[in-house]
């Protein structure tokens, strides 16, 4: 049985964390050691590509983490326009994103520790959209829809959706999302 999504916490989504690279030393750094010659020889740059590789098209799998990426930046944030664009007459995300937009006009906020995506599975296509089915795990969330209202809780846990998307002009969208009663 299909549940129209009904309202912006069931849109809790993947966080991911950039990674960390080595700190380069700093030249200008007065602590940094001198070079251990007193001759310096002119060093080139290495040899460049007047050409930019493409970048690799997007995946629907990446599309859905990145839809899910833009959900969550939303939320805590009340910025409705980059998770508006990944929809295409998305009628559940616009009330999603209307929902969030109201909270924070009003005073209030979400804070939550983010969902994890555990399973994607492509399960056919529809009226000329792919559907995936999407089984995630949410962390528990605090919210407050206004600055005097009570702060209320959503106990986290695992859900799945079920999400249509189209590629158009070489851009994935969001065309319709509904919750699974699991």
């Amino acid at each position: 049985m299909r549940h129209r999504l009904s309202g912006a916490l069931a849109l809790l989504v993947l966080l991911t964390l950039p990674g960390c690279g080595d700190p380069k030393p700093d030249p200008d750094d007065p602590t940094s050691e001198p070079p251990s010659s007193t001759t310096t020889e002119p060093v080139s740059d290495p040899p460049t590509s007047t050409t930019t590789p493409e970048p690799e098209p997007e995946t629907a799998e990446d599309f859905i983490r990145r839809w899910h990426q833009a959900g969550d930046q939303m939320q805590v944030t009340g910025e409705t326009a980059e998770y508006l664009a990944l929809g295409l007459d998305c009628t559940p995300c616009s009330e999603t994103a209307e929902i969030v937009a109201k909270y924070y006009a009003a005073g209030g906020f979400i804070q939550y520790g983010g969902t994890i995506v555990t399973r994607i599975r492509r399960v056919g296509r529809v009226d000329g959209a792919v559907e995936f089915e999407v089984d995630r795990t949410s962390a528990p969330t605090r919210y407050k829809e206004t600055a005097s209202g009570p702060i209320k809780k959503f106990a986290g846990g695992d859900d799945r959706i079920r999400m249509k998307i189209t590629k158009t002009a070489g851009e994935w969208h969001v065309l319709d999302v509904g919750l699974f009663a699991t």
